[in-house]
């Protein structure tokens, strides 16, 4: 005799009131991308407001990375935040000093054993983006206006709020850096195409009446 194969289980809402799926006031980047690219998600997310993990529930090792390499960036370039003080600061100093606090507050699996190469890796490779990046902007004499650079702004219409990972300026130039932990094929796609919604929403945003170089 032939079995037929169950069903998989699947997900379904059911909207009795859709009045609420209108625009919002206020949208992101985030909500952006999701209301362009994932309508469902851009629903359950900011419609019926499904809470996401919090930091300490993460088990993703990518996102660990990510969150970890970033709130370093965020605490070097907010210490030192001018090319003078980034030449005159002890970069693997600061850094071997503050790691392992790091590591306790945003990645404490990594001192679990059998995470012995995962630690090591990580050192290296954040100190050397880190490094690498200080070189950047102390040689080209950009000086950090803020990280984490808050923006507030209409766009036709619809209000608009986002974050800049680092907000850069030179003079009256001014530059819009996105930090990415991995992933640089995605967006490097992103950017060969001509669709980084991200980058194109901060460029105009940030730039105030012209558009500001992006990285």
């Amino acid at each position: 005799s032939h079995l037929k194969k169950l069903p998989s289980i699947r997900g379904e809402w059911n909207l009795n009131n859709t009045s609420t799926l209108v625009p919002r006031e206020w949208e992101s980047y985030s909500s952006l991308e999701k209301l362009f690219h994932y309508p469902w998600l851009y629903v359950l997310d900011y419609k019926a407001a499904f809470s996401s993990e919090s930091i300490s529930s993460i088990t993703n090792d990518f996102r660990v990375k990510g969150i970890f390499a970033h709130k370093i960036f965020e605490d070097y370039f907010t210490e030192y935040n001018t090319p003078d003080l980034m030449k005159g600061s002890d970069l693997m100093g600061w850094y071997e000093s503050n790691f392992n606090r790091y590591v306790e507050q945003y990645a404490i699996l990594w001192k679990h054993e059998g995470q012995e190469t995962t630690l090591i890796s990580m050192k290296e490779q954040v100190g050397v983006a880190l490094e690498a990046l200080r070189k950047h902007l102390i040689e080209d004499n950009w000086t950090v206006l803020g990280m984490e650079h808050k923006l507030k702004d209409k766009i036709y219409g619809t209000g608009f709020t986002g974050y800049i990972d680092m907000a850069l300026e030179r003079g009256s130039e001014k530059c819009a850096v996105d930090l990415k932990y991995g992933g640089s094929k995605k967006y490097n796609g992103y950017l060969q195409e001509n669709r980084d919604l991200q980058l194109s929403l901060y460029s105009k945003f940030y730039g105030e009446g012209s558009f500001a170089y992006t990285a």
